[in-house]
């Protein structure tokens, strides 16, 4: 699960809303990160396409939920996110998103090496040791 713990150089570190539908093959849960394709929120993400818009959600969509609505936030690159990684991070540690099920989003993070293709990086590992979390940045577009 991904909580926006600041958003660089922004006063009131709100993020702006927005409410977008989810794809039917798709399972929405709070806190976790979907892709935007076609102007739905998928938990899919075409690797042929570099550039990536990814959302956090706020809200839940069931499987057979009639309603797919559900407010969220584009993640932008000044926002940064605590996040559980899969293995111990350094500072600049570059990370790839994961799902633990298909259909759920992405909710959490696997530290790669340098040379693998990333989402981000961790900005911050303070957290560590007393919970177990990191602070990251995506790379994505504004």
């Amino acid at each position: 699960m991904f909580k926006l713990k600041k958003i660089l150089n922004k006063h009131n570190n709100a993020p702006e809303y927005e409410k977008l539908l989810v794809s039917s093959d798709t399972i929405c849960k709070p806190e976790n990160i979907y892709n935007l394709q076609e102007g739905n929120l998928t938990s899919y993400v075409d690797q042929s396409n570099n550039v990536r818009n990814y959302y956090v959600a706020y809200g839940t969509v069931g499987e057979f939920d009639a309603e797919r609505e559900v407010v969220c936030t584009r993640i932008t690159p000044d926002m940064l996110f605590e996040v559980k990684p899969n293995s111990v991070a350094n500072v600049g540690s570059k990370f790839i998103l994961n799902a633990l099920e298909d259909k759920l989003g992405f909710s959490g993070i696997s530290i790669v090496g340098s040379n693998d293709q990333s989402d981000g990086y961790v900005v911050d590992t303070s957290y560590y040791a007393t919970n177990g979390t990191v602070i990251v940045r995506f790379h994505c577009t504004q």
